[in-house]
């Protein structure tokens, strides 16, 4: 089949697979530079087990007519790993009519990749039901409105190279391939999957009470009600500074009240956990993390 790009491919894996457990997920901060933005890369264990990371190859598309990649990368994987390189960098390809990406256009390309030496015995462990950050990029953003980052993936991107992301394991000190589970963009960086904010301009009180219908505001202040379920996280922060880069952001779900708190829920603590990163990394103050119990209350779980 003809494809747009040629793509450099790594022999770092051998042809024995495991079950996917673990996604790849990019979740975005704001860089304390100005026009410019961080995706932070993140490996998450869905599964039960342990996981010894090894080698690992990365491909992103992105819309470059809004963005371009500087290059720069921080790694976050210790000396037995190869530090996170660019094997190849495409800028603002028109690649028209090859496959299904809104921005093929311009079409931004970026591949990556480590190599972990097996003779140091000492890989990254990813535990079960919690995530690790291998690396970040760095974008310089002209319209955050249009910015756009996907991963490759088959069933979208097979019409620009044939090449897609890649993991292996340590197993009985050998390599075997680690089948990827899922592939999740966090955010306002994926506008193919329709992520739309919700925004809600009022005041908000620092005090929740409960309700069998969720978790209510102070009636007496004329607050509205905020609905939640039983076993939901809440992570709550607020950020005088960060208001105007939040809406840039576009995040899915993120809502920001006049008095600057920033409210988001999620289903998972591994979710909240990251989210709760998240908003220390972008300068939030008083963090906290609720679980919301069987009664409807919320329990706080970590803090800042």
């Amino acid at each position: 089949m003809k494809t747009f790009l040629q793509v450099t491919f790594l022999t770092f894996l051998t042809t024995f697979y495991s079950t996917g457990q673990v996604s790849m997920r990019l979740v975005p901060e704001l860089n304390s530079i100005p026009n410019q933005l961080k995706a932070n890369i993140f490996l998450v264990n869905n599964g039960n087990k342990d996981v010894a990371l090894a080698g690992q190859n990365y491909r992103l598309y992105y819309n470059s007519k809004s963005a371009k990649f500087t290059e720069e990368i921080t790694t976050y994987l210790p000396s037995s790993y190869t530090k996170i390189q660019t094997v190849q960098h495409f800028f603002n390809q028109d690649a028209s009519g090859y496959g299904k990406i809104s921005f093929e256009k311009n079409l931004g390309f970026i591949n990556l990749a480590c190599d972990y030496n097996l003779e140091t015995t000492n890989p990254v462990i990813l535990k079960p039901q919690s995530d690790v950050i291998i690396f970040s990029l760095v974008f310089e953003v002209s319209d955050f409105n249009n910015f756009e980052v996907i991963w490759a993936d088959e069933s979208i991107t097979n019409g620009y190279a044939t090449a897609f992301n890649e993991l292996a394991q340590v197993e009985a000190d050998s390599l075997s391939t680690l089948s990827i589970a899922e592939l999740v963009v966090d955010g306002g960086f994926d506008k193919s999957f329709e992520l739309v904010s919700e925004y809600t301009d009022v005041a908000v009180g620092n005090v929740y009470q409960t309700s069998s219908g969720g978790i209510t505001k102070d009636r007496s202040l004329s607050m509205p009600t905020v609905e939640v379920n039983q076993g939901q996280f809440v992570i709550m922060g607020q950020c005088l500074e960060c208001q105007k880069k939040l809406r840039q952001l576009n995040i899915k779900e993120l809502k920001i009240f006049e008095d600057h708190s920033v409210f988001r829920q999620v289903d998972d603590k591994v979710s909240a956990d990251r989210f709760f990163r998240q908003f220390k990394n972008m300068g939030f103050s008083n963090v906290k993390i609720y679980k919301v119990d069987a009664f409807g209350s919320l329990e706080a779980i970590k803090t800042n």
